[in-house]
């Protein structure tokens, strides 16, 4: 770790704000152009192999084989919601089914049969997503200011919420979310992530917050 080193790279056209790996392949999120999926079995010359879909302003991405038998990426897409793809086969990728929100789908958590949706305003939208064809609605976490990043584990969900900062939420039961704890990051929070008995937060431009 005291001296990285690239081993390859892959040069897309357009602007990639969010990947996602998945056995030998990466999904990527490139705003306004869609989702695309690129071979890395020989991570030193990544190939493309897919490029589908028009998105509003796709942001983050997530694969999971677990929840429905297959292997489906979940794609956390601006306006237009929560977005299924199925990537069974890497080079012929296909929308499933669309989730429609009310806020702005800025970050997504897969969580047992459950996808956390973070959707600016309108807060931490809860999807069943066991049938990706058919996601239905189970809950939803509203904080104060609005959800920017989700990070679920322990049936605990760890929310950057801007000017809010750090909100803990209790989603043992999604359909009863229960606020436990907050800490202000001074700035804003926009991204979260939980390793071992610290959070660390993405607080713009504070940098870096780690919290016990």
């Amino acid at each position: 770790p005291e001296d990285p080193v690239l081993i390859g790279s892959y040069s897309s056209e357009n602007k990639v704000v969010g990947v996602s790996p998945f056995n030998s392949h990466v999904l990527l999120a490139e705003l306004t152009h869609g989702f695309r999926i690129v071979d890395v079995s020989d991570p030193a010359f990544p190939e493309d192999v897919a490029l589908f879909g028009k998105s509003s302003n796709s942001k983050a991405v997530a694969v999971d084989s677990l929840v429905s038998g297959g292997l489906y990426a979940y794609v956390a897409d601006g306006e237009n919601g929560l977005v299924i793809i199925n990537c069974d086969d890497p080079a012929n990728p296909y929308i499933t089914s669309t989730y429609p929100m009310d806020g702005y789908a800025h970050d997504i958590h897969i969580y047992g049969h459950w996808a956390f949706v973070a959707d600016g305003e309108e807060g931490i939208i809860i999807i069943d997503i066991r049938d990706p064809y058919n996601p239905t609605f189970c809950g939803c976490y509203i904080p104060t200011d609005a959800a920017w990043g989700i990070f679920v584990r322990d049936n605990l969900a760890y929310v950057a919420s801007g000017m809010e900062g750090l909100t803990i939420v209790d989603v043992s039961d999604p359909t009863m979310t229960v606020e436990i704890g907050n800490f202000d990051t001074d700035w804003w929070a926009y991204g979260v992530y939980v390793s071992g008995d610290y959070a660390y937060v993405a607080d713009r431009m504070d940098g870096v917050r780690v919290i016990d």
